[in-house]
């Protein structure tokens, strides 16, 4: 991806896009030539193909799980560790299905641009796809932080000894329902 950047730099096309197809950064340029072609070569087509990446990997993934866990190692798993796996899988399947929909306003609006122009208009779109595309690390931040019971109850902690709270009232924040 960076040779094809730098490709697009030595030809001149890089600029603002009018925020036509991005939501307030520049890239190619609108009245460049060829600007359609540089578009896709540089960022939708990559953009495209890790979605299509991601969710053969995660499935190839979870397919090996799947069978190691239940042919190879059937034995060794217990129930415990069964139910330990299904709750990392739920997370483990939340990734690409958080990253795709953040992401897809953005390939919406750029296909839109160029095939019903007047769609791309709407702010709407503009704020979803100005969300989505930041919005990535920040819901893995709360599924793999906010949802994990240790990692709480250490934020806690912390919070509790900036502020001073008495150990007992500490406690009483620290104790919440297993099982997450």
């Amino acid at each position: 991806p960076a040779a094809l950047v730098i490709a697009a730099g030595v030809k001149g096309v890089l600029g603002p896009t009018g925020n036509k197809v991005t939501f307030d950064w520049c890239w190619i340029q609108i009245d460049s030539s060829h600007h359609r072609l540089w578009m896709w070569i540089t960022g939708k087509g990559w953009e495209i193909g890790a979605y299509v990446i991601t969710l053969v990997l995660y499935t190839l993934t979870e397919c090996y799980i799947c069978i190691d866990t239940q042919w190879r190692h059937r034995r060794f798993v217990t129930p415990s560790s069964i139910a330990q796996i299904h709750r990392v899988d739920k997370k483990f399947i939340m990734v690409p299905v958080i990253f795709i929909c953040l992401r897809i306003t953005g390939t919406v609006r750029f296909l839109l641009t160029y095939s019903h122009p007047k769609l791309t208009s709407k702010p709407i779109l503009q704020i979803f796809q100005g969300i989505g595309d930041c919005g990535q690390g920040f819901a893995n931040a709360i599924l793999f932080c906010l949802f994990n019971q240790r990692v709480r109850d250490h934020l806690v902690q912390l919070f509790c000894k900036c502020c001073y709270i008495k150990n007992r009232e500490r406690e009483n924040l620290i104790k919440s329902p297993k099982g997450s």
